[in-house]
């Protein structure tokens, strides 16, 4: 018992002792202050009954939450195109096994907006004719830039990717 004493003392003089020094304000205390503090500390422990002090035993403490996984986003991703007069869509897909819809946006070489989606549910697409913005044959660099959506309308991380259009017309 007498070591537990000790114990419980010596925590306790150390507990107060750092008070005191947060109370001052990390100023130096002199040794008359340190001796007072010493018989106070010593005064408490002595009138203190450490046998009511309960310890927690393990099982008695909660469980830990169970970490949550982060929300896995499938991306699309998107290759070169080529579109003639027959085939004149490019189709923006979000993948079924998505729990987030995506906003598509589309950009020109010159940075200027062609095309921005409403939000695309999981297993849904939708379509955008290039010829609303190129009538003749060529090629041209269009980025699209995929944004998750979340239930709540929160908008997640961005990827951009750039492909080449190929217009046969």
């Amino acid at each position: 018992m007498m070591t537990k004493f000790k114990h419980w003392t010596i925590l306790l003089l150390a507990l107060l002792m750092s008070a005191a020094f947060c109370a001052c304000g990390g100023a130096p205390v002199s040794s008359s202050e340190a001796e007072q503090s010493q018989q106070d500390v010593s005064s408490a422990v002595s009138s203190s009954s450490l046998d009511s002090v309960s310890v927690l035993e393990p099982e008695a403490l909660p469980e830990p939450e169970p970490p949550t996984e982060p929300e896995l986003v499938s991306y699309p991703g998107f290759i070169d195109q080529h579109f003639d007069a027959e085939h004149p869509n490019l189709t923006l897909y979000n993948d079924k096994t998505n729990t987030v819809s995506f906003v598509f946006t589309l950009t020109d070489s010159d940075g200027e907006a062609l095309f921005t989606s409403k939000a695309v549910a999981p297993g849904k697409s939708t379509k955008w004719d290039v010829t609303n913005r190129w009538s003749n044959s060529g090629h041209h660099t269009l980025t699209i830039c995929s944004t998750p959506l979340s239930e709540d309308g929160t908008e997640g991380n961005s990827v951009s990717q750039t492909i080449k259009v190929y217009l046969d017309f």
